[in-house]
């Protein structure tokens, strides 16, 4: 099993996706990617750590997909991308089971933190490349 972090990206648009994962991977983490739902659903397994999902994905939505992983997999972390984001959508994220919600458009170093923060207060192994700050 790797010491790193697994961090499942699940985003449609290919440089959201790929900008992600590669930030995560300069950090330390090992990066799992797809661009929908039922991608996602096929190469997630047990050492995934966090998933980072969009809201809104061509054959479904965050919400629901979270959903879907939590079920499966009750201890992975989640974290919520979105455009549209609202009080409301916050609240259905947390009581989902999403640990953080980010708007977009974002900045990669904030993404980066937020998942630094959520591994190391899950008491999850924290990334071990450079330092984010």
């Amino acid at each position: 099993m790797s010491l790193k972090p697994t961090i499942l990206v699940v985003d449609d648009e290919d440089l959201i996706r790929w900008s992600l994962s590669e930030r995560l991977r300069t950090e330390g983490c090992a990066v799992v990617e797809a661009e929908d739902g039922r991608r996602a659903l096929e190469r997630v397994d047990e050492h995934v750590d966090l998933a980072v999902l969009d809201y809104r994905l061509p054959d479904t939505d965050g919400l629901t997909l979270l959903r879907r992983l939590k079920a499966r997999y009750p201890r992975m972390l989640a974290m919520l991308l979105t455009a549209y984001a609202t009080p409301e959508t916050a609240m259905q994220a947390v009581d989902a089971g999403a640990f953080n919600l980010a708007r977009k458009p974002f900045d990669l170093d904030e993404i980066a933190l937020m998942v630094r923060g959520a591994l190391e207060a899950s008491g999850r192994r924290a990334p071990s490349g450079p330092s984010i700050s």
